[in-house]
């Protein structure tokens, strides 16, 4: 019992730490990442597609985002992009991560090639739940496929 409290204090404060990476592609790329995290996406797997400006509070209301990468969030033109928000599930260590690797455009149909990372075998990682996920954003199209 005497444990409990330092062990929920390290909890808490390995939670708060701000591990979030923001990147920007160049302008030959047909997507950007917005916006990777190893901590605050959802409890299970999904690879959500979000289409409006309400999908994307409604998906990124319990992330825990800053003002500023909700700023980045919000000024996307949804008239020419969507947001894909990828989210590997929660896991039981650190080390681990989800991005999208490649974007292929085929007509009417975009095929996001998504990559997924954890630990190497015997690698230190933290001892901390995590939820990796990645906001990006892709040209608009008709169908998207994930690989």
């Amino acid at each position: 019992m005497k444990f409990l409290l330092p062990a929920c204090l390290a909890i808490v404060v390995l939670i708060s730490c701000n591990t979030g990476k923001n990147t920007t592609g160049n302008a030959n790329t047909s997507f950007d990442i917005l916006y990777e995290s190893a901590y605050g996406g959802k409890e299970e797997k999904s690879y959500d597609v979000l289409k409006t400006k309400a999908e994307l509070m409604q998906n990124t209301r319990e992330m825990g985002l800053d003002e500023t990468t909700q700023n980045t969030l919000n000024a996307v033109d949804f008239s020419n992009y969507y947001i894909v928000a990828l989210h590997s599930g929660m896991k039981t260590t650190g080390g681990y991560s989800i991005t999208v690797n490649n974007v292929e455009v085929n007509g009417d149909t975009t095929i996001v090639h998504v990559k997924e990372t954890g630990p190497k075998p015997g690698e230190n990682v933290t001892m901390a739940l995590s939820n990796p996920f990645s906001l990006v954003a892709i040209s608009k199209n008709t169908n998207i496929i994930f690989k």
